[in-house]
């Protein structure tokens, strides 16, 4: 009884230090790239050409996606948003814009949110050694006034009916 014991609490110690030693260093820490303060932005307004500093010479957008679904977000001709080189992109439903600056910033242009319903999204940003991630949560602002309502007819919607009925001369 006292051999088995021994063994199996050679066998476990072994079979731990070899699980506990194991590296992954193909998989890029999460971290680093950007502030702490700019990784969970919640916000109830747009904003126009905000920079978005990144501590890395080389870096990529690599995915901005759907924070609630995960469903990745694409640009007017059906492709995921990427940003690799200095360009810009814009999102297909048009209220988000990025651009890599020729200065290596990223740029960020965020439409208003009317919607009563919140805008979460992620940003992913990866260098050659880290990649770090960037969550917005966009809600439609609380002081919003409808001041001009323009309501149009659509031509064959509605029916016209004529009666003479009820009148009188």
């Amino acid at each position: 009884s006292r051999p088995v014991s021994t063994f199996y609490f050679l066998a476990l110690s072994f079979c731990s230090l070899i699980f506990s030693s194991c590296s992954k260093e193909d998989v890029a820490p999460k971290e680093g790239l950007i502030t702490q303060d700019l990784k969970n932005i919640s916000l109830n307004t747009g904003f126009t050409d905000q920079v978005i500093p990144i501590k890395a010479d080389r870096w990529a957008v690599s995915y901005v996606k759907d924070a609630l679904t995960g469903e990745l977000l694409k640009d007017s001709m059906g492709n995921a948003l990427k940003l690799e080189s200095a360009g810009t992109v814009k999102m297909d439903a048009g209220w988000l814009t990025l651009e890599k600056t020729a200065s290596n910033e990223l740029q960020l242009s965020l439409q208003e949110n009317f919607s009563e319903r919140p805008r979460n999204f992620v940003i992913g940003i990866q260098s050659s050694d880290k990649q770090d991630e960037m969550s917005f949560s966009q809600s439609r602002g609380d002081e919003y006034e409808l001041i001009k309502k323009e309501i149009e007819e659509i031509e064959g919607s509605s029916k016209i009916y004529v009666s003479s009925e009820g009148c009188s001369s």
